[in-house]
């Protein structure tokens, strides 16, 4: 009884002092994103590692400085607004919020990630309103799927613990670059 006692005080006091140790393998599922070929993939593992869905996605155009990495998904947006960040309103002149809908980047969701040490970057796994544009390099930062793939995967996942693991893409140049 006693040596029940001290492990869960020791548990405890792990937990409260290193939380990421103590859950680092608690996750429900995790997604992966990596490259195949010039085409890129997402795809869904359970508990166990064994892969349970897998989706083609648009990644981005360059070698994002957030890579290699592992995250988390911290919040999901439905139907969200897409804002323009500084980058892209100075690349492509779009400097305006574009709401909900057919128009919108972001298509029907937004899976906000997190990465230790980087702080609350917005990148994430969102639908997309350019559906031609999968499983090429045309991105600016986040991973695309198509819509209805997007939907699946907040089904499946919605409620749990989702660990992210983005890999080191190739260049752009040493992939064929279709935008």
């Amino acid at each position: 009884m006693m040596r029940r006692i001290v492990l869960f005080v020791a548990a405890i006091f792990l937990f409260v002092l290193f939380p990421q140790i103590v859950i680092a393998d608690s996750w429900d599922y995790t997604i992966r994103v990596h490259y195949e070929g010039p085409e890129g993939f997402l795809t869904l593992h359970d508990s166990d590692g064994q892969q349970v869905a897998r989706y083609p996605v648009a990644l981005p155009y360059y070698m994002p400085s957030y890579l290699p990495a592992v995250g988390r998904v911290v919040r999901t947006l439905y139907r969200p607004t897409w804002v323009p960040t500084a980058n892209i309103c100075r690349r492509t002149g779009h400097c305006r919020a574009v709401p909900p809908g057919p128009a919108n980047p972001l298509g029907v969701g937004f899976f906000v990630l997190r990465f230790s040490g980087r702080g609350d970057n917005m990148v994430g796994i969102h639908g997309t309103n350019q559906p031609s544009k999968i499983g090429k390099r045309v991105s600016s930062g986040c991973i695309r799927m198509h819509n209805a793939d997007w939907k699946k995967l907040e089904a499946r996942i919605r409620g749990s613990r989702i660990r992210v693991i983005l890999g080191k893409f190739p260049r752009s140049d040493t992939v064929a670059n279709n935008s």
